[in-house]
């Protein structure tokens, strides 16, 4: 085997060995996501995201800015596609407990709950994984901030 031959084998090799560890690195943070998810406490969410509480005004800007990539990225997809289905919507229900209402809301379950993400844009559904996690994500912090300043200006470069 010459040098040249042994070289292009290692490099073909390393590019299986990225592309097999990032499908497995996006597998297993799409896991945590579902993970996020699925909790019912807000402290748990500050776990999985990895948050401290003094950091929780960086995060909660970080996390929107997030959001309107990906709410830009799907108006991009649905200017560029004629029939793209519309994310499931979510349930609002608002009772009364003690003369007050009290409003819950009610996320529909995620599209690619036990699929992956290819799996539904080959049957024609939106994948809503990203947005329903940094949705909770963002409300998740900002009710844990509760009177904690946080608002940041607009230029604030985050960690």
């Amino acid at each position: 085997m010459s040098e040249e031959q042994l070289r292009a084998g290692i490099a073909s090799l390393h590019l299986a060995q990225n592309a097999s560890d990032q499908a497995r690195d996006t597998e297993n943070l799409r896991q945590l996501m579902r993970l996020a998810l699925h909790t019912t406490r807000d402290a748990d969410i500050l776990d999985i995201l990895q948050i401290k509480r003094q950091d929780m005004p960086e995060a909660i800007k970080s996390l929107q800015r997030a959001l309107e990539r990906v709410t830009e990225r799907d108006r991009e997809r649905q200017s560029s596609t004629v029939l793209t289905p519309k994310p499931p919507p979510v349930s609002r229900r608002s009772s009364m407990k003690d003369g007050k209402a009290i409003s819950s809301q009610q996320r529909s379950g995620t599209l690619d709950s036990s699929s992956s993400a290819a799996s539904f844009a080959a049957a024609g559904k939106e994948d809503t994984l990203d947005r329903e996690f940094l949705e909770s994500g963002i409300e998740a912090l900002v009710r844990m901030s509760r009177g904690v300043d946080t608002n940041l200006p607009s230029w604030t470069i985050t960690k």
